[in-house]
C-alpha cells in the first residue's frame, strides 16, 4: 500500500504503511495493522475450534464446515508459515506470530534505500533505542504533527518544485535528505552548528556523570577544550593518532 500526499511546500511520495506499524519504542508510530490483526484473530479462532471440537458438537460442526469448504481460516497456519517463512510449526503461537510480523516489517524497511538509514541503528550496541524514540511515546504531539515528524525522520519529504536545485550549492536536487546531511556549502554553517550543539550536550552529560559539574542547564554550559580532575580528563577537538585512515 503506497499513498501520495501533498502538503504546503512539501510533497510526501510513497508513504510506506509498514513504517507506521512498528512499536513506538522501535521508532514506529504504533498504529494497528488491520491485516496483522485479522491474521491473529483467524489463527486464534481456528485454534480455539480445534481445541474444543472434541467436547462441543457445535464447534466440531463449525470446524468441519470450514475444513470442507477450505475457507481461508482453514489454511491460516500454512498461510502464515508461507508469508513469514516460519519453519517451526510446532511453536506457532500468538507471540511467535507477532515477532514474525515485526521482522517482516523490518525486512521490508531495509529494502528501501532512504528509509533503512534510520533503522540500521537498531543493530548498533551503542544506540539507546528507547531514549531515541522517547519523543514518540512520551511526547505531546498531535496526530498530524507526529506523522510529519516521522516522515521527516524517515527522509520521506520532498519539495513541491521537484526539479529545483539546492539554493546553497546550486548543484544537487533540492531534497530534505540533501539539505539535512549532504550539502557541502552548509558544512561550515548549519552542519557545524548542529555538531557543536551535540558536542555541548555530550560534554555536559560527561561532566555531570563524573561529578565535575552539578548544573543541568545546557544554555549556560560552556565547552572547554581540556577539563580534568584527579580521576578523569575530558578533551574536546583534540587530534588522536589511530591506525584508521579517514
Amino acid at each position: 500500500m503506497e499513498l501520495v500526499i501533498k502538503i504546503t511546500n512539501f510533497i510526501i511520495l510513497r508513504v510506506i504503511y509498514y513504517l507506521s506499524y512498528l512499536n513506538r519504542k522501535s521508532l514506529g508510530r504504533g498504529l494497528a495493522s488491520v491485516s496483522f490483526r485479522s491474521e491473529l484473530i483467524l489463527f486464534q479462532f481456528m485454534k480455539s475450534l480445534e481445541r474444543q471440537s472434541t467436547v462441543c458438537l457445535r464447534r466440531s460442526g463449525i470446524l468441519r464446515v470450514i475444513q470442507i469448504n477450505k475457507w481461508h481460516m482453514a489454511t491460516i497456519a500454512g498461510f502464515l508459515a508461507s508469508k513469514y517463512a516460519i519453519l517451526d510449526m510446532e511453536n506457532l503461537g500468538v507471540e511467535f506470530i507477532k515477532d514474525a510480523q515485526r521482522k517482516y516489517l523490518l525486512k521490508n524497511i531495509n529494502c528501501k534505500m532512504l528509509h533503512s538509514v534510520l533503522f540500521k541503528c537498531m543493530d548498533e550496541q551503542n544506540v539507546d533505542l528507547a531514549t531515541s524514540s522517547e519523543w514518540l511515546f512520551k511526547g505531546n504531539n498531535g496526530p498530524r504533527s507526529e506523522a510529519l515528524y516521522c516522515l521527516l525522520q524517515d527522509r520521506n519529504l520532498f519539495f513541491t518544485s521537484m526539479g529545483s536545485l539546492c539554493s546553497h550549492c546550486k548543484k544537487c536536487k533540492k531534497t530534505v535528505d540533501h539539505l539535512a546531511t549532504q550539502c557541502g556549502k552548509m558544512l561550515n554553517s548549519d552542519y557545524l552548528r548542529r555538531h557543536n550543539e551535540v558536542v555541548k550536550c555530550i560534554h555536559l552529560h560527561l561532566c555531570r556523570t563524573y561529578g565535575i559539574k552539578r548544573g543541568s542547564k545546557l544554555k549556560t554550559h560552556s565547552v572547554q577544550s581540556i577539563l580534568s580532575t584527579q580521576n578523569v580528563e575530558i578533551r574536546v577537538d583534540m587530534s588522536i593518532m589511530t591506525e584508521t585512515k579517514v
